[in-house]
């Protein structure tokens, strides 16, 4: 399942931001790709998850519900898995955060 809501229409309406840290070379080129999509990019300290919470969050859903199920054959597969669990997680999956509730569900809901 895809969105037809585009990219720019949801920087506008959510007022992104970016939080991250890594070595200088990936922050660069990150930090200039994002700020040309129109998202603010803030740095935080290495090793401080706890100033990413939500983005720890995601991780731990990930690990415990994709990668440690996880077997594939080489990186195309590999690839295809992802975009089948990113599909699962933002269309199907029931979120608690959201009363059970998928985030193109709150998406839409905020769009409308």
């Amino acid at each position: 399942m895809s969105s037809c809501i585009s990219q720019s229409k949801l920087i506008r309406y959510f007022k992104v931001s970016v939080q991250q840290h890594g070595s200088a070379d990936t922050v660069s080129l990150f930090h200039w790709h994002v700020e040309d999509q129109g998202i603010n990019h803030v740095y935080i300290k290495p090793r401080t998850p706890q100033l990413n919470g939500k983005v720890e969050r995601s991780h731990r859903s990930d690990q415990e519900e994709f990668y440690q199920l996880l077997s594939y054959t080489d990186d195309v597969d590999l690839n295809k898995k992802l975009i089948e669990w990113e599909n699962f997680y933002n269309f199907t999956r029931p979120h608690s955060a959201f009363g059970g509730r998928t985030p193109y569900e709150i998406l839409r809901e905020k769009l409308q």
